[in-house]
């Protein structure tokens, strides 16, 4: 989206973006960084991410930090893969880690690049074509099961905010696949879903968020070819899962 300013702020290098198990190198650029593309102006969701819980006495987020650090939360999240092989539907793809807060798969377009056997991804491996790939999802609304309390469930609604991103795991075991999921999510549920299953959709750090819109009937979605598309909540959850899987080889409807 072109903040070479921000980026170019920003270290890469020992630091733990979500302030938990620290260092927070860029706490003073997150606290204050806001790009008003990633809200949706219908959304009822608050923006910001107050924190004043996750920083221990061993995080050294430098000189001057406030007491509590306000971080901007999506009304987007990036598709890192589906729940279900996309090709037999059934199964999971593989690799995938699975914990109690879900399962992460990784057959998507935006994918943690530093989890064992991934690597940056290229249009060459979208092998379903960049019209038929979802690669970001809407989440501007609340998910609401049914007969049930309203849940701000949004994969950015955690430490860190909108500003965390794949999959978290142990400093002190940089192996674990135990971690939360931040700002991506592995689609398991259909869109707008009022089921009262919370299996990786409980919180924000889970792995299955699901896609929740404030507009009537569907969503939005961003496909790997850069378009914009308005997709009934409606739509067959096979193709759905299939949209989502950017190599299944299978031959998509109309959506």
């Amino acid at each position: 989206m072109d903040y070479a300013a921000a980026f170019n702020q920003a270290t890469f290098n020992d630091t733990d973006w979500t302030a938990q198990s620290g260092p927070h190198r860029n706490w003073a650029l997150t606290q204050n960084l806001s790009v008003s593309t990633i809200n949706c102006p219908s959304s009822p969701m608050p923006v910001v991410y107050r924190d004043t819980t996750s920083r221990t006495a061993t995080v050294n987020l430098g000189g001057g930090a406030p007491a509590q650090l306000n971080y901007q939360m999506s009304n987007y999240v990036g598709v890192s893969g589906t729940f279900t092989n996309g090709a037999t539907m059934s199964g999971s793809p593989t690799p995938n880690t699975s914990s109690g807060y879900g399962l992460v798969a990784f057959n998507g377009v935006i994918v943690p690049a530093d989890q064992p056997g991934n690597r940056v991804l290229r249009i060459r491996d979208i092998t379903d074509g960049t019209t038929n790939t979802i690669m970001v999802g809407e989440q501007s609304d609340y998910r609401r099961p049914t007969g049930g309390t309203p849940v701000d469930a949004r994969a950015s609604n955690y430490l860190g905010g909108a500003w965390s991103g794949g999959q978290g795991v142990s400093i002190a075991d940089p192996a674990s696949t135990n971690g939360w999921t931040l700002n991506l999510t592995t689609v398991r549920y259909a869109i707008n879903n009022r089921s009262t299953t919370t299996t990786g959709q409980a919180n924000g750090y889970e792995r299955n968020t699901s896609f929740t819109s404030a507009h009537t009937g569907g969503a939005q979605f961003l496909l790997a070819d850069g378009s914009v598309r308005f997709i009934s909540e409606n739509l067959n959850f096979t193709t759905l899962t299939r949209l989502c899987d950017r190599a299944d080889g299978q031959v998509i409807g109309e959506f």
